[in-house]
């Protein structure tokens, strides 16, 4: 008796933004279409739903005036993507530049795109370069933590240490670098002390902070610069859970970290914490920081309010 044949494997799942993709295309006349997609599976499910009543704009926020503005999400698919708002004057000192125009750019797993406040569109989609990474596939997405803007290229950080993706303002690039080879977790893209691009992670005890490395124009990779010994910064933790690195403050040698305790700033510089937080649970901090320029008087400055 000859064996029974082997059940060909099952075919591998459809990415998000693949499945996204073809939900988009299905005719809003026909609901019934997107009710049957969306008793597939639950991963569906969702999809159909960020389709169907997700958000249709990004509203910004100043914390300090309360202005609100709309912007219009960019019209590609993906479940997944972040954001970053950038001043649009070319040589501005930022002082004062919060009602001025203004560029955002999104950025998701093998795309980015650029809202401008002037043209107030949504520039054409640059598709990501993967070849230079040997660990970002399309099924990771980017986390929503603080991204930072180094020399007309911003950096955004994928999840779970996968990789860094890099896009160039003024070429319209999109590529990914792969992130230090580390143990620890929830680390930071930020700029590194040379000004160039950064990386922080806590393994251990230990703060580790990188700076990826350049020599004639040509890439060499991630170096090790310093290890800052967190036990006599921070108070006592649970060996079972470990601190994070949640944020940065841009232009600072203040960083963010979580612990068992409560959020902390270390002052990289000084290797000095201070308390900010109580203990909550807390996946990214975003600092706002506003300047007030001196007033001259007749006399001389006067002292701020």
């Amino acid at each position: 008796m000859s064996p029974s044949p082997r059940r060909p494997p099952a075919p591998p799942d459809l990415m998000d933004e693949l499945v996204g993709e073809i939900l988009l295309r299905i005719p809003p006349g026909e609901p019934a279409h997107l009710v049957h997609a969306a008793l597939v599976c639950k991963p569906w499910l969702r999809i159909v739903l960020i389709r169907t009543f997700g958000p249709t704009d990004l509203v910004m926020w100043d914390p300090i005036t309360d202005d609100q503005q709309h912007v219009p999400l960019p019209p590609y698919s993906s479940t997944n993507y972040t954001g970053a708002v950038i001043c649009a004057v070319p040589g501005c000192d930022h002082l004062d530049c919060t009602s001025g125009p203004f560029l955002v750019v999104f950025g998701a797993s093998t795309w980015a795109s650029v809202y401008s406040s002037k043209t107030r569109g949504c520039s054409t989609r640059e598709n990501a370069d993967l070849s230079a990474s040997t660990d970002v596939g399309l099924q990771y997405y980017i986390e929503a933590k603080p991204s930072v803007l180094i020399d007309d290229i911003l950096y955004f950080k994928f999840e779970q240490e996968m990789g860094i993706l890099k896009y160039d303002l003024a070429r319209h690039s999109l590529t990914v670098v792969d992130v230090p080879e580390v143990d620890g977790q929830m680390g930071i893209v930020m700029a590194a002390e040379d000004g160039g691009l950064g990386f922080a992670n806590i393994e251990g005890d230990d703060l580790q902070l990188w700076s990826w490395l350049t020599s004639d124009g040509s890439t060499v990779g991630w170096k090790l610069c310093r290890v800052i010994k967190l036990q006599s910064l921070l108070p006592y933790r649970n060996h079972w859970l470990s601190n994070k690195v949640i944020g940065f403050a841009e232009g600072t040698d203040i960083i963010f970290v979580d612990t068992e305790a409560g959020i902390f700033t270390l002052n990289i510089k000084l290797e000095k914490t201070r308390k900010v937080s109580e203990r909550g649970y807390y996946h990214a901090v975003l600092p706002y920081m506003s300047f007030c320029a001196p007033v001259i008087s007749a006399t001389g400055y006067l002292p701020p309010p």
